[in-house]
C-alpha cells in the first residue's frame, strides 16, 4: 500500500503534463531540391512564430537525400484545432511550394487554411504534414 500512493501521484502527474507538441513537418520525397517560402504579414512581423530571422520571408529549401530532406518545425504545445490553425494562418501573406513539377502559391487566408487543414495529423491533430513528392 505504501507504494501505491506514490505510483498513483507519479501517473497522475505524467498524465497531466503529457500535451503533445504542435508541429509542421515539411518533407520532400521529388528526387529534386525542393523549396518552401513563408511570408509574414508585415503587421504580424515581431508576434509571428515564423519570425525566426530578420525578413518577412522564411525560405526553407529541401534536398532530395536526407537529411536534408525534411524540416520539424515546433509551435509550441497543443494540438492544431481550427482556432489555432486561423491564428498561424492570420499571420502569413502566402505560401508558395517550388519543386521541379512547379509552383504552387496560395495568396489568401481561405487558401491557406484549405491547403494546411487537411493535412492534420495525428489522433490528437498535433502535426501538419507537407509533402513533396513531384
Amino acid at each position: 500500500m505504501k507504494f501505491l500512493v506514490p505510483f498513483v501521484f507519479m501517473i497522475a502527474v505524467g498524465l497531466a503534463g503529457c500535451d503533445p507538441l504542435r508541429r509542421i513537418n515539411m518533407l520532400n520525397k521529388s528526387g529534386s531540391d525542393a523549396m518552401i517560402l513563408w511570408t509574414i504579414k508585415q503587421d504580424s512581423i515581431n508576434s509571428s512564430p515564423f519570425f525566426i530571422s530578420n525578413s518577412r520571408d522564411v525560405s526553407f529549401t529541401l534536398t532530395p537525400n536526407a537529411p536534408g530532406n525534411r524540416i520539424k518545425m515546433s509551435f509550441g504545445s497543443g494540438t492544431w484545432h481550427t482556432k489555432q490553425l486561423k491564428n498561424l494562418i492570420d499571420d502569413l501573406d502566402s505560401l508558395v511550394i517550388s519543386s521541379k513539377a512547379g509552383s504552387h502559391s496560395y495568396t489568401t487566408e481561405k487558401e491557406i487554411k484549405n491547403f494546411l487543414l487537411p493535412r492534420r495529423k495525428g489522433i490528437d491533430k498535433s502535426k501538419i504534414d507537407i509533402l513533396i513528392t513531384e
